[in-house]
C-alpha cells in the first residue's frame, strides 16, 4: 500500500499513460510476465526479503503512478484494472508471503522463538504459496485476456 500511495502522490506525467496499452495481448503475455515477478518475490526471500519488499512496493508504485496519470477521473481506469486485479493483487501477495516464510522463520530461530533452523517445512510452504499465486495467476491472464478489452471496448 506505500507504493500505491506513493504512486498517487508522484507528480503526474505530461501525457498521461494509457491503461489500455496491454490490451489486445494473448492469454500467454499474461501469465509469462506475472510469473516472472512472483518468481522475483518467492527468491526475495534468500535476500532475507529485501527484494520482496521492494518488488511489491514498485509494483505498488506502479500502480499508483498509473492511477494518478489518469487525471482527476481514475474511475475508468480503476475498471480495467478491477477485473482481473481482484484475482492478481491476492496472487502477488501471496508470492510476497512466500517470499517472507524463510526470513520470517530465519528470524524466529536467531530471536530464539524457534527450536531449530528452517527446514523442509519452510521450504514447502513456500512451494505451495508460490503453486497458489501461480494459478491464481493464470486465472488472471484468462480475464486480463478477455475480459479487460471488452471493459477497454478494444
Amino acid at each position: 500500500m506505500f507504493g500505491v500511495v506513493a504512486g498517487l502522490l508522484f507528480e503526474p506525467p505530461a501525457i498521461p499513460i494509457d491503461p489500455t496499452v496491454s490490451t489486445g495481448q494473448s492469454v500467454g503475455f499474461f501469465p509469462t510476465r506475472n510469473v516472472f515477478v512472483a518468481g522475483l518475490l518467492v527468491l526475495g526471500g534468500l535476500t532475507f526479503g529485501a527484494l520482496t519488499v521492494v518488488t511489491l512496493a514498485f509494483n505498488g508504485f506502479i500502480l499508483g503512478y498509473v492511477l494518478s496519470s489518469a487525471g482527476g477521473d481514475i474511475v475508468p481506469s480503476l475498471l480495467l484494472i478491477a477485473p482481473h486485479g481482484v484475482i492478481e493483487f491476492p496472487a502477488f501477495l501471496l508470492a510476497g508471503t512466500a517470499g517472507l516464510v524463510l526470513p520470517h522463520e530465519l528470524w524466529r530461530y536467531l530471536d530464539g522463538a524457534g527450536d531449530r533452523l528452517p527446514g523442509t517445512a519452510v521450504l514447502w510452504t513456500t512451494l505451495r504459496l508460490f503453486g497458489l499465486s501461480c494459478l491464481l495467476l493464470a486465472v488472471a491472464a484468462v480475464v486480463e485476456a478477455t475480459v479487460t478489452p471488452a471493459v477497454a471496448g478494444a
